[in-house]
């Protein structure tokens, strides 16, 4: 029973194709080649289930392998067996094949099934052995028709022969060699002549005459004479001939991107200031023996906040470790970090506090301590030898000193004269407004508390 066309959705395709061809010739002199079409293949559905039963299979030959001419087609109904399989004979059913058809030697057969679109890709047409010994034989019934002898180097045209080996007369020890104008001998005890190499092998850099001091260079194509690279010192480089070398003469850190030379110390200033020969009793370094005695010259940070409400932080150079807090804001604190603290104080340390221009700028300092002091950045408890002691960050502000009422080491924070608790773990210097201070906000008293490790 005949199945129903297939909706265009199903997609069919062909696992195997092998193909039969035609011959090409024919005379009438010679048996004809059978001109059928043997075509073989598979249908699978898309899900891999094979298609059994009659179909209707449209064949077409086409003359390229996409677009190009229409050679031949024809409607073919195709029985499949129980794997899909089918043979037929192209040729034998409906619209007849001709020779004529592979003329041009392309042919590319396209299947369509029930009526659907063809499949893809279309496949190229091959010869089989019957095909080939009949074009075979074609040749070989001219070739038996050409008399012996009557081929010889006066019939053939000037140009056929002229292009072969054998239009040159080479001396015993010669060979032939190609050249851009034909055949010609060659020496093959001397070797070959440049002539006969750059006729072989194309342009050679023999052709080139350039000029003194230029180089050679090839552009893609060819070979060319050009000027010689040159080269210029950048920055801080020298050129010397084809060397690079770094030029230390103007050469210093700011250029290249790091901290001006000024910031550092020369190798002198180390030997005769830091690293002398000098005795103990000198300010700086003193080496003897191997062993260095004296106090070492660091940079410590430093917080400064100023009168209105800034905060700057950075490196101040000391003869010890040190870490100093400076407020200049009236009625406020400023905060001491707590793990710089912690990083000193964990295991004791001293501190002093100092207030600068308490009264009038004449009178320049007065100051408390030093006073040994701990703090726990973990646990925020903190001790001071005066056995003043409390936890900063419980929400209860205890002050570890005051001077005078006017600068104060805290662990509450104020703001425009108002007490904000004891929120966080962090320690803060006061500067107040008592009445004992000076009274005008906007006057230069400055709070200090310094801390040595």
């Amino acid at each position: 029973m005949k199945r129903p066309p297939l909706k265009t959705s199903l997609r069919l395709f062909c696992l195997a194709l092998a193909m039969g061809a035609t011959t090409l010739l024919a005379t009438p002199a010679f048996a004809q080649a059978p001109t059928t079409l043997m075509q073989q293949g598979r249908l699978l559905t898309d899900d891999g289930a094979p298609m059994i039963g009659l179909i209707d299979m449209q064949f077409t030959i086409y003359s390229a392998e996409s677009g190009g001419e229409v050679l031949w087609q024809d409607q073919v109904e195709v029985q499949l067996d129980d794997s899909g399989f089918y043979s037929v004979a192209l040729g034998d059913q409906g619209s007849p094949l001709d020779a004529a058809i592979f003329a041009d030697g392309e042919a590319y057969i396209a299947v369509a099934i029930d009526g659907g679109e063809e499949l893809s890709p279309r496949f190229k047409l091959h010869s089989v052995p019957f095909a080939l010994n009949s074009a075979v034989a074609a040749r070989a019934a001219v070739a038996d028709q050409v008399l012996a002898g009557s081929i010889t180097r006066e019939s053939l045209s000037e140009d056929v022969f002229d292009q072969t080996a054998a239009a040159v007369s080479c001396a015993p020890g010669q060979v032939a060699v190609a050249s851009s104008t034909g055949w010609e001998c060659g020496d093959l005890s001397g070797g070959l002549t440049m002539t006969q190499v750059r006729d072989a092998l194309g342009q050679t850099l023999g052709d080139l005459s350039c000029s003194p001091s230029q180089t050679i260079l090839f552009d893609g194509s060819a070979w060319t004479c050009t000027a010689p690279v040159s080269y210029q010192a950048g920055a801080h480089l020298a050129l010397n001939g084809n060397t690079f070398s770094v030029d230390t003469s103007n050469l210093d850190a700011a250029s290249l991107g790091g901290t001006d030379a000024s910031g550092y110390l020369t190798a002198s200033q180390v030997d005769s200031t830091y690293l002398s020969q000098a005795d103990a009793a000198s300010d700086y370094l003193a080496l003897s023996g191997g062993t260095m005695a004296g106090d070492l010259t660091v940079r410590e940070f430093e917080i400064v906040k100023e009168t209105d409400n800034s905060v700057s932080t950075g490196f101040r150079e000391r003869n010890t470790t040190r870490m100093v807090i400076r407020n200049k804001r009236r009625r406020e604190t400023v905060a001491i970090p707590s793990d710089r603290l912690d990083a000193m104080c964990n295991d004791g340390c001293t501190y002093t506090i100092a207030m600068r221009y308490w009264r009038n700028e004449n009178v320049e300092l007065l100051s408390r301590g030093p006073f040994m002091f701990s703090y726990d950045q973990a646990t925020g408890r903190w001790r001071d030898s005066r056995d003043a002691n409390a936890i900063s960050g419980n929400s209860s502000t205890n002050h570890v000193i005051n001077l005078s009422g006017c600068c104060y080491l805290t662990d509450g924070e104020y703001v425009a004269g108002a007490n904000q608790g004891d929120s966080t773990r962090e320690m803060h210097v006061l500067n107040n407004n008592d009445s004992s201070c000076p009274l005008s906000d906007a006057s230069s008293l400055e709070c200090i508390v310094t801390f040595y490790d």
